[in-house]
């Protein structure tokens, strides 16, 4: 299946969208590079999670390019990683608020995937 038909794309680009401005807003006051960069890598990781579930989930064992979810998920944590890292040692603020963040993303896409009926 496609992503479209897992993720409901455009609930997914308003929350962000809705919290981005809301974090910018309150927190971006001379953060705007270090937030954007944590928000990207945000994002790419949350791409990479999406494309490596749905090769697990909609191949076959014997189907399976095992290679390419491994980098995957290798990318994912890269990513992830390498944006929180940067996002808490040049934030000028409480670090909490790119962890923060992170789980209010998680959470918007928690509520944007479909539910099969």
């Amino acid at each position: 299946m496609q992503i479209k038909n897992q993720i409901n794309i455009l609930r997914y680009g308003i929350i962000s969208f809705l919290h981005i401005i809301a974090t910018f807003y309150y927190f971006g006051n001379g953060n705007e590079l270090v937030l954007s960069l944590c928000f990207l890598s945000y994002f790419l990781n949350h791409l990479c999670l999406i494309l490596a579930l749905l090769k697990i989930l909609n191949t076959t064992s014997e189907e399976r390019d095992n290679l390419m979810v491994f980098l995957l998920f290798a990318a994912k944590f890269l990513i992830l990683a390498g944006g929180l890292w940067y996002g808490v040692k040049n934030f000028n603020g409480n670090d909490l608020i790119i962890i923060g963040n992170y789980i209010i993303q998680l959470i918007i896409l928690i509520l944007s995937i479909k539910r099969l009926r």
